[in-house]
């Protein structure tokens, strides 16, 4: 049957099906079958396969470069369906099957169109197609899609509530997002300049990058965790739902079409809502712009909008409302609320707060200046506001009751010591001579080394001879000179002769420690019987 171009063999009860030599074959119908397999994968002329309604739980495609149409419905679970090869792929149908669990179709560069919201896919992966233009994800198993290189593909609908992954890089024809219920933790549509409009509510985003989504005209984006919104160079953005979140701050000077913001139940508060009302676009001249800003009936609600924000939103020709009773209404803005700012110190010095005239009534998001002065030996240890470290900056922004203390502790120096001559020194009246407190009062003992005496005793230049003591107020070396002791060395003697010695020249002053010869010398008739010095004899030596 090499010539076979048509085979309709489907509603039967087969349970094999061999077509080895039918290599001219383009459309295949054996649907309604028991198959079990399937290998068309040398078929490289078939153009449509119908195979739904068996026993399949494989499928080997590969080779199949013509094959246009394929519906594979109403078949087992395949773990895995690879049309990856399918390049002239137009249209695939598995919606009613219990369908493959992950689904490579990457490179089928002929599919236009791609609905599979009734599969149980867990993964896909369409990159590479470069003629996709809608694409239609299930709603409850899709956890990976990657849609990257789809640089035509303008409609992608994966709303649902598992997927985690998403790539998205080069779609650049994309016009239309729908993101609703997933679970992404960060989504960047930066370079996605032809989409006009996105949906991803409700997901677990924290951040959203917008970037540069120059034809963006409707976003989307409650209900998530955001803590950081990029919007900059949405010039055509008119509508932005950015409610429900966690966003401190939200830049809008480049949204030149805004006419409609809501951005309740976040954490803009007052310096920050002043910067948001600053970077809306003045709609003088032309309809009213609808800021709804604060949700009074939110637990959650964080923002504080207040009656100067809505003044100046009115200048600008904007409408803040707030939600209540079911409904959003216009909204006065609140009052600014004002706090008490105590302050305490510990002994050594004192505290003075800066800012305001009063400090019993410090309104919101004031910022105050915290002098901490303390007194003659004294140093700054700690600064607190409320327990938060402000020992660096000496600034707290009262954003409630704030309570400043400052701790302050006496200077602590160093002694050292330093001495000239033999002897030894120690201090009394402290434990650690490293760490002295200012104000601390010392006594020096200088103890000389035998044949020694203390000649002076010194600190920080100031002699203590007398006091031998010192007062701690720096950083203070203390120096004791000793010097040897001098002694006078005399001479007696009985009969005649004469004494004399060596090794001195001032025998009135001799310095402790000195060898002297003794030179005794009898005169004429006289011999020398003993020397002693100090009743030591030393006539065999002659030395002391």
């Amino acid at each position: 049957c090499t010539a076979l171009t048509t085979l309709n063999c489907g509603s039967n009860q087969l349970t094999s099906l061999d077509l080895s030599s039918c290599t001219a074959l383009t459309t295949l119908n054996c649907g309604s079958n028991q198959l079990t397999s399937l290998n068309v994968s040398s078929y490289t002329s078939l153009k449509t396969l119908n195979c739904s309604n068996n026993q399949l739980t494989s499928l080997d495609l590969s080779g199949c470069t013509a094959l246009k149409t394929l519906d594979c419905g109403e078949n087992p679970v395949f773990d895995s369906l690879d049309v990856s090869g399918c390049t002239s792929l137009t249209k695939l149908d598995c919606k009613k099957s219990s369908s493959p669990k992950k689904l490579n179709a990457s490179g089928c560069t002929a599919l236009t169109e791609f609905d599979c919201r009734e599969w149980s896919l867990i993964s896909l992966d369409v990159s590479g197609c470069t003629s996709l233009i809608k694409l239609t994800c299930p709603k409850h198993y899709l956890t990976n899609l990657n849609a990257s290189g789809c640089s035509a593909l303008k409609m992608l609908d994966c709303s649902g509530d598992s997927l985690t992954n998403l790539n998205l890089s080069g779609c650049t024809s994309l016009t239309m997002f729908f993101f609703i219920n997933n679970r992404l933790v960060s989504l960047n549509i930066s370079g996605c300049t032809a989409l006009t409009k996105l949906a991803c509510s409700r997901n677990q985003l924290t951040s959203l990058d917008a970037s540069g989504c120059t034809a963006l005209k409707t976003l989307d984006c409650r209900d998530n965790k955001l803590t950081s919104l990029n919007v900059s160079g949405c010039t055509a953005l008119k509508t932005l739902d950015c409610s429900d979140n966690t966003l401190s701050d939200i830049n809008l000077l480049q949204c030149f079409e805004l006419n409609w913001l809501r951005c309740s139940i976040n954490q803009i508060k007052a310096s920050s809502m002043t910067a948001l009302i600053n970077s809306l676009p003045d709609r003088q001249g032309k309809t009213v712009g609808m800021l709804q800003v604060v949700d009074k009936e939110s637990t959650k609600e964080g923002n504080l909008c207040f009656t100067d924000h809505v003044t100046k939103a009115k200048a600008k020709n904007w409408q803040a409302q707030s939600y209540q009773s079911n409904a959003w209404s216009d909204y006065a803005g609140s009052e600014v609320p004002t706090f008490a700012v105590t302050s305490s110190a510990t002994t050594g010095g004192m505290v003075a707060i800066i800012g305001v005239p009063d400090l019993t009534k410090v309104p919101y998001d004031t910022e105050l200046t915290i002098v901490a002065t303390p007194a003659e030996g004294y140093e700054l240890t700690a600064l607190t506001a409320n327990g938060t470290d402000i020992l660096a900056s000496k600034k707290v922004i009262v954003k409630e009751a704030v309570e400043v203390k400052a701790t302050f502790a006496k200077k602590s120096f160093a002694v050292t010591f330093d001495k000239v001559g033999e002897g030894t020194i120690t201090a009394t009246g402290a434990d650690d001579l490293n760490a002295v407190a200012y104000g601390t009062e010392l006594t020096i003992v200088a103890t000389p080394a035998a044949g020694y005496d203390l000649q002076s005793l010194v600190a920080g230049g100031v002699d203590i001879t007398t006091t031998k003591k010192v007062v701690v107020k720096d950083n203070v070396t203390v120096t004791a000179t000793f010097a040897k002791k001098n002694f006078a060395v005399t001479f007696e003697k009985e009969g005649e002769g004469t004494i004399t010695a060596t090794g001195a020249s001032d025998l009135n002053s001799v310095a402790y420690g000195t060898e002297l010869t003794i030179n005794a010398t009898p005169a004429m008739g006289y011999e020398l019987v003993s020397i002693t010095a100090n009743g030591t004899d030393i006539t065999a030596t002659k030395k002391i």
